[in-house]
Formats: structure tokens, C-alpha cells, sequence
């Protein structure tokens, strides 16, 4: 579950929630435009960490994949409850990471 689909929900829902700050817009600008005047491209990503947060929390909060499964390889418990070899297990970042522990 990759490609222009999780990229397009990245960087929509990085901007929905940058819409209602605009102070934050602008000091993301301002760290966009002086790190573009110190150097190589390249090395971009290590100048913008204000930006980079801001993305990790959009990811956090609007996850582009609704779920990852996965195949049990072999028997466990998963929170008291039964795994057998086999079974499927989804697993909800958007729900994840909304709750309270």
C-alpha cells in the first residue's frame, strides 16, 4: 500500500492541518528559506527539523495506510487473546495513535 495515493494523503492532510497556523506556515517558510541558502540539497532534510516534525505529526495523526496486517508465523497472545499460526492480525495506526497510552 504505497505510491502516489499515500504521498498525495501525506502532504494533503500535512497541509489541512498547517491551514489554521498560519504562524506556523511561516516560520516553516522561514526555516525552508534559509536552509536552502546554506547549501547542498542533498542534505536538506538536516536543516529542516521544524518541518520534519510537523510532517511526522501529520503522519502520526492521518496515517496514509489505514492498516497494516500481518500473518502470525507462529502461536502467541496478542493483549490475552489467542494468536494461532496462520491467523491475521491488522494493526490500526490511525487508532493506534490516538489512544491515550
Amino acid at each position: 500500500m504505497a505510491g502516489h495515493e499515500t504521498t498525495a494523503n501525506a502532504l494533503t492532510w500535512t497541509i489541512y492541518l498547517l491551514a489554521a497556523q498560519p504562524a506556523l506556515q511561516e516560520a516553516l517558510r522561514a526555516e525552508a528559506l534559509a536552509a536552502l541558502g546554506e547549501g547542498s540539497v542533498d542534505t536538506l532534510d538536516g536543516r529542516l527539523p521544524r518541518l520534519r516534525a510537523v510532517l511526522d505529526e501529520a503522519l502520526r495523526l492521518y496515517p496514509p495506510a489505514p492498516r497494516l496486517d500481518r500473518e502470525a508465523m507462529a502461536e502467541d497472545e496478542l493483549a490475552g487473546h489467542p494468536v494461532r499460526r496462520g491467523d491475521l492480525v491488522s494493526i490500526w495506526p490511525y487508532v493506534l495513535h490516538r489512544h491515550r497510552a
